[in-house]
């Protein structure tokens, strides 16, 4: 095989290898109008009421982005956020009538915690989590059913603790690339958020945030370490004073 034959394999290796990339990642239309389907039906399952749509932003490019838009009240409307940011392959969710990001949200306990309040739910949630972990389909932000019972005894110590918010974190192991490890974070950290919200707890306290495979707690990259590192943390704040008006 000359150098020019190499060259020209090369050369359309590489561009399929784009190509999928483009599909993969939300570039590409039929990938975004798929998105805009489970959105739809994501919004479908936990509308309490019709007459809520979700479409994928298309302007001035195709983007992993939906755009939800309707009537519904400022936890509803959370409640579809995280919905919608819990499917694979979404970017971001926002109200079409809201200009923040999608997961903003009014924080309905309106006094902050003390900072005893706090570290006392640190302690609950970090009791109720110990020895334990919310596990999801491999590769996927899809919670497994054995791990329902965790989920409900976590909400449980979240709905005792007002007047603060929790940073739900997603983490992953080191396998595969970093982009990968990141987008799965984030949608598991998603997955786990709408599942405390479907339980009660106000979607205003709840921050998800994916950290990738950045923050182990278990060096090596056997299957224990694998094991561990493959998590969802929560840390517990307290909620901002409200703004005066």
């Amino acid at each position: 095989m000359n150098g020019t034959t190499k060259f020209l394999i090369g050369a359309a290796a590489s561009s399929l290898m784009a190509m999928a990339a483009h599909s993969m990642f939300g570039l590409g239309g039929s990938f975004v109008s798929g998105l805009e389907a489970q959105a739809n039906a994501a919004v479908a399952a936990n509308a309490t009421a019709g007459g809520v749509t979700a479409a994928a932003l298309t302007e001035p490019a195709l983007e992993r982005i939906i755009i939800l838009s309707g009537t519904a009240s400022d936890d509803e409307k959370a409640k579809l956020i995280a919905a919608v940011k819990a499917i694979p392959g979404v970017k971001d969710a926002r109200w079409a009538d809201d200009g923040a990001s999608a997961t903003a949200a009014v924080n309905t306990d309106q006094t902050p915690a003390t900072a005893a309040a706090v570290k006392n739910c640190q302690a609950d949630v970090d009791t109720a989590i110990k020895g334990k972990t919310i596990l999801f389909d491999s590769g996927a932000a899809s919670i497994k059913p054995e791990s329902t019972a965790l989920i409900d005894a976590l909400a449980k110590e979240l709905g005792q603790c007002a007047g603060t918010t929790v940073e739900v974190a997603g983490h992953t192991d080191a396998t595969g690339s970093a982009a990968k490890n990141q987008a799965l974070s984030e949608t598991r950290a998603n997955a786990v958020v709408a599942e405390l919200v479907n339980r009660g707890i106000p979607a205003g306290r709840l921050s998800p945030k994916g950290y990738g495979s950045t923050q182990p707690v278990q060096q090596g990259s056997d299957a224990a370490a694998n094991s561990a590192n493959r998590r969802i943390a929560f840390s517990v704040a307290g909620a901002a004073a409200p703004v005066a008006q």
